[in-house]
């Protein structure tokens, strides 16, 4: 079970309000006023049992910042109300009661986890083990390991077949990618062929799936692929694909496998399945340019049904694939220029690797990326240089890298300071960088494009070299330097 809007580890707001709780405790043993102003979140321990209680706010918006901080939905918490209670949450907590003042929920602590860990007490919960992102659910790629065929691709989605439920009463396949419902709408039993399947339309990419079984939820036991949530739930993990690799002939071979730049070259993680005519195996790609070669029976060959080659430098030739949109990178100028590279993250900054195309007003290069903010750099007849006609930058004097954001889906905005030379954004989307993302100059202030994961993401503005948080935004969060970070939640 999960939930595929509230994704921050909750334990971490546990023991934040724990601590908080211990505080006002010594606080009040010295005779000061700790409740001058109201907890918006509490929690008490008693026998194994966690309870948390969230005090309403009368501003919805208010109520639903504070029901997000500790990973909960207000709205599912008001739907389960009318439900009557107590009800299950989607993020494993019980809600018990309800009323015009507050939410109380409860969880056993033995059933919060860190990092996969079973934990028995409050204290054996590891702040840093709980920490998972939202970017677990972002693969560079993917395979399916199951087993009776209980994953089936289809032309618009995937078919789920689940043959452990003969005697079931009712079955419900809930996932990330349906919100996970506790309706059985989408589960059907074929009684000739004693199973349950679910046709479910679904884009390429990663998912995470459970079944409820009469009430109980319950891990696929045809699939391998298992992982952690967020609130420390096991879920089973599916992809739909969007891509074959395809080797013909061979037939002599035993084993044949691909490996690539998608997944670090590892030899013998992907194996290919045998076919009438040679080899395949399907896979889900994350949109992006790869390279790749196949190892038959410990030979590394290119795919000769490929003609799309690239040398990586280093004079070895790799087979290559694209997968989405194709974006440009050009250089104005520069026309004597013998030879221009470009090098990035996206390619592990492989000098000799990627050659930009000669034009009529300078350089360019068709590449296909990712949605993100991809670190580069040009390398004109061996010198290397940061994008003249790009004002995104990372990084401070011949350290300067530019950035490219493909697909920005959110635009940072400080206003004033019109007077300050330059102006950074930085937080945990750029692994707080002590240079940050060089922001543009407007009319009434700065700006900045950017791409943001799924989730919270936290942020701070460097002001010439002054680190501020967003004056604009209410939302935010203390740090260990008691400065404070501003917060953003991303869909």
């Amino acid at each position: 079970m999960g939930n595929s809007k509230c994704i921050q580890m909750e334990t971490k707001h546990l023991i934040h309000n724990v601590h908080l709780l211990l505080v006002l405790a010594f606080m009040s043993l010295w005779g000061l006023d700790v409740w001058s102003q109201t907890v918006p979140v509490t929690y008490s321990y008693n026998d194994g049992v966690i309870t948390m209680t969230i005090f309403k706010e009368r501003d919805s918006l208010k109520l639903d910042s504070i029901c997000v901080s500790v990973g909960h939905d207000y709205k599912e918490l008001d739907r389960l109300t009318q439900l009557g209670l107590p009800q299950p949450t989607t993020t494993g907590w019980i809600l018990d009661e309800s009323n015009q003042d507050v939410y109380r929920l409860h969880k056993e602590i033995s059933k919060l986890n860190s990092a996969g860990k079973k934990v028995h007490s409050i204290w054996d919960i590891d702040l840093e083990d709980t920490e998972i992102k939202t970017t677990k659910l972002i693969a560079t790629y993917g395979v399916n390991e199951v087993k009776r065929d209980a994953i089936k691709q289809i032309e618009k989605g995937l078919l789920f077949e689940f043959r452990n439920g003969k005697k079931a009463r009712k079955v419900v396949l809930s996932g990330n990618f349906n919100d996970w419902t506790t309706s059985s709408a989408n589960v059907s039993y074929n009684q000739f062929l004693e199973k349950w399947t679910a046709n479910v339309e679904l884009n390429p990419g990663k998912y995470w799936y459970k079944y409820i079984v009469d009430g109980k939820w319950t891990l696929d036991p045809d699939n391998k692929l298992k992982e952690y949530d967020a609130q420390g739930n096991e879920n089973n993990i599916c992809y739909k694909t969007n891509y074959q690799f395809e080797l013909k002939g061979y037939l002599n071979a035993k084993r044949v496998y691909v490996a690539g730049n998608f997944n670090n070259w590892r030899e013998k993680e992907l194996r290919l399945q045998r076919m009438k005519t040679g080899w395949f195996l399907p896979i889900y790609l994350r949109e992006g340019t790869y390279t790749y070669k196949f190892i038959v029976d410990n030979e590394w060959i290119i795919d000769p049904d490929n003609t799309q080659t690239r040398d990586d430098g280093s004079g070895n030739l790799n087979s290559v694939i694209s997968i989405g949109d194709t974006i440009f990178f050009s250089l104005m100028g520069y026309k004597e220029a013998q030879e221009v590279f470009i090098a990035g993250d996206f390619n592990d900054w492989r000098y000799g690797e990627l050659k930009m195309n000669r034009t009529e007003k300078g350089w360019r290069l068709p590449y296909v990326l990712p949605p993100g903010n991809h670190r580069y750099k040009f390398i004109i007849n061996g010198s290397w240089t940061a994008d003249p006609d790009n004002p995104v930058t990372e990084g401070t004097d011949e350290f300067i890298n530019s950035v490219k954001v493909v697909e920005p889906n959110h635009t940072f905005y400080l206003k004033g300071y019109i007077n300050a030379q330059e102006v950074f954004a930085s937080g945990s989307f750029n692994g707080w960088s002590e240079s940050g993302y060089r922001m543009e100059k407007t009319s009434d202030g700065w700006k900045l494009d950017v791409y943001l994961y799924p989730g919270k993401v936290l942020y701070k503005f460097k002001v010439d070299g002054t680190w501020i948080i967003d004056s604009e935004n209410p939302l935010y969060e203390n740090n260990e330097y008691g400065t404070g970070n501003s917060i953003l939640w991303i869909e």
